[in-house]
C-alpha cells in the first residue's frame, strides 16, 4: 500500500506552482477584505464627518436668518410715525405705516402689540396672492416667555431682543420680538418679525442640501422636508437637550424607500436660547452603493491578479524545470 502511494508521483512543475496558487489565493482573499474594509470604513467616517458638518452649516444658516429677522424689525419699529401711532391705540395707523415696509423689507408675518399686549396688528404675508391677511395664532401665544420679556422692558447681556417660535394658521413661526421706544426710551409697544418654519426648512434645504426637520422638544415632528415627518422618542429627545451638543445623537430610518441618517441637534436661537430639536438627514444610499462597487471592483482586480500569479507561475517553472526534465529524459535514453 504504501509502496503504491509513493509510486503516485507529481510533475516538478506542478510541485512548483501549486505552493504560489495556494499563496497567491490566500493574498487575494486577504487582500480584499483589508482593502474592502478599510475603504468602507474610510466612506463611513466620511459620511459621518459631512453629516455634522452639514447640521454645523444648518445652525450658521438659522444665525443668519435670524438676523435677517432682526434687520426686518429694526425696519418696522424705526418707522417714522409708528411709537405715536402704537401710544395711541391706532390700529388702523399701525397698518397704513407697517404693511408697506413690510411689503418693501419681504416680510412674512408681523405682529405689533401695545405696552398692556393689546393685539394692534398680526398680519402674514398670503404668497398665493401676495397680500397681508390675518394671522390667526394659538389661543396663548403672547404668553411665551420671549413675548413677555419685551412687554417686561427686560434687558440682558444679549439687549432688548428675544426670539421664540409660536404656533399658529396651521404652522409653526419663528419671531423675533423687541421694544418700540419713544425719544426717552420708554417702551411705547413691541413689535414681532416673523417666518413661518416650513419656508425656513426649505431655505435650509437648499442651502444645505440635506433634509432638514423641527421637532419640538418632546421630539414630536412639527416641519420637516421629509415626504413623511417622523417624530422621535422622548429618551432621545430628553438627551439631545441635556447633553447640549456634548454628544452626537444620529438615528437612521426610512422615507419614501430612502434609508437616511440623520443628527439630531438642540434647535438654538438668540445665542443659545433652546426652542426645539433640528434634525439633520443624508441618505445613505451612496455608502451601499460604494460598498458594492467597491467589493466587485476589489473582487475582478484580485481575481486579475491571482490569474496572472498563476500564468507567470506555471511559464516559470516551465523554464526552471525544462532542463531537468531534458535531462531526465537523457539519463532514460542511457
Amino acid at each position: 500500500m504504501f509502496n503504491r502511494k509513493r509510486d503516485i508521483q507529481f510533475p516538478i512543475i506542478t510541485k512548483i506552482t501549486i505552493p504560489y496558487a495556494i499563496l497567491a489565493l490566500l493574498i487575494a482573499v486577504g487582500g480584499s477584505y483589508l482593502i474592502t474594509n478599510v475603504i468602507i470604513d474610510s466612506v463611513e467616517e466620511r459620511f459621518t464627518n459631512q453629516l455634522i458638518e452639514t447640521a454645523f452649516l444648518a445652525s450658521e444658516s438659522i444665525v443668519r436668518k435670524e438676523e435677517d429677522l432682526l434687520e426686518q424689525l429694526r425696519t418696522i419699529s424705526h418707522l417714522q410715525g409708528i411709537g405715536e401711532a402704537i401710544q395711541n391705540g391706532e390700529a388702523s395707523q399701525v397698518r397704513s405705516l407697517a404693511i408697506p415696509s413690510a411689503y418693501n423689507a419681504d416680510i412674512q408675518a408681523v405682529v405689533i402689540l401695545s405696552q398692556q399686549g393689546r393685539v394692534l396688528m398680526q398680519v402674514f404675508l398670503n404668497e398665493e396672492t401676495l397680500n397681508f391677511e390675518t394671522l390667526v395664532l394659538d389661543d396663548t401665544w403672547i404668553e411665551a416667555l420671549f413675548i413677555q420679556q419685551v412687554l417686561a422692558g427686560s434687558v440682558d447681556e444679549s439687549g432688548d431682543k428675544y426670539s421664540g417660535i409660536v404656533s399658529g394658521q396651521g404652522a409653526d413661526y419663528l419671531f423675533v420680538a423687541g421694544p418700540v421706544l419713544s425719544s426717552t426710551e420708554e417702551v411705547l409697544g413691541t413689535v414681532l418679525v416673523g417666518q413661518s418654519m416650513g419656508h425656513l426648512m426649505d431655505s435650509l434645504r437648499e442651502e444645505t442640501f440635506a433634509q432638514l426637520s423641527y421637532y419640538t422638544e418632546d421630539g414630536q415632528a412639527r416641519v420637516s422636508t421629509l415626504t413623511e415627518s417622523q417624530s422621535i422618542s422622548t429618551e432621545l429627545a430628553s438627551a439631545v437637550i441635556s447633553s447640549q451638543g456634548e454628544e452626537t445623537a444620529v438615528r437612521e430610518f426610512t422615507d419614501n424607500a430612502i434609508t437616511y441618517e440623520e443628527i439630531v441637534t438642540p434647535f438654538q436661537v438668540r445665542d443659545g436660547v433652546d426652542v426645539g430639536l433640528l434634525g439633520v438627514a443624508l441618505p445613505t444610499s451612496f455608502i451601499m452603493q460604494t460598498n458594492q462597487i467597491t467589493r466587485t471592483n476589489t473582487l475582478i482586480l484580485m481575481s486579475v491578479i491571482l490569474f496572472l500569479v498563476v500564468v507567470i507561475g506555471i511559464y516559470t517553472a516551465g523554464q526552471i524545470t525544462k532542463p531537468i526534465l531534458e535531462l531526465k529524459d537523457a539519463a532514460k535514453q542511457v
